[in-house]
């Protein structure tokens, strides 16, 4: 976590250390030379960015905007992240109460439980795109990043990030995330 320093501190602040090994294992690494494109505005939304050294400036279409430059370690808000953070929570909770409800009508024996519905009952009522029923609704880029310099960022995958958010530890790294995006907003 060193590496993430002090963005990963506080990005991962307050979450135990098996939930942080999971998370820092997800970051892939990615180097950029001097006029490589990081994202596009408009491409669907498949990564956090995070910067740790380096510069980048946002694309006026395939111009650079001189005025907004940025050399700052961080996150980059290359989408709408609390948007898709506020998605992966409403999902986490309807899973919680899910599970909740099974075990209820597994333990008080009133026979609905979703367990003694035939097979073809259960997996009738899986979401169409797997799992995670956010993939539906996939955020996309709302700028266009060029690195302005030799730049290194790591790469949190949104998929990967949703099923960790899905864990135990679940609230408290949305929590971590929402404070992270708060304080960028901030002025």
């Amino acid at each position: 976590m060193q590496e993430l320093s002090p963005l990963g501190s506080r990005l991962l602040a307050g979450v135990p250390l098996t939930s942080r090994w999971h998370v820092l294992a997800l970051l892939q690494p990615v180097a950029l030379a001097p006029g490589q494109q990081l994202c596009w505005e408009g491409q669907p939304a498949e990564h956090i960015w995070l910067m740790q050294e380096g510069s980048v400036v946002t694309l006026d279409g395939v111009v650079p905007r001189l005025d907004s430059f940025n050399d700052s370690p961080g996150m980059l808000l290359a989408f709408d992240a609390l948007a898709w953070l506020q998605q992966q929570r409403t999902c986490l909770q309807q899973r919680q109460q899910q599970q909740q409800q099974a075990w209820l009508d597994t333990n008080t024996g009133n026979g609905t439980s979703s367990s003694r519905q035939k097979p073809s009952q259960q997996y009738a009522a899986a979401p169409p795109h797997g799992l995670n029923p956010a993939a539906a609704a996939a955020p996309r880029y709302t700028v266009s990043y060029q690195a302005v310099g030799s730049s290194f960022f790591w790469a949190l995958p949104l998929q990967q990030l949703g099923l960790a958010f899905s864990g135990s530890d679940g609230p408290r790294l949305i929590d971590s995330f929402e404070a992270e995006l708060a304080s960028l907003r901030s002025p």
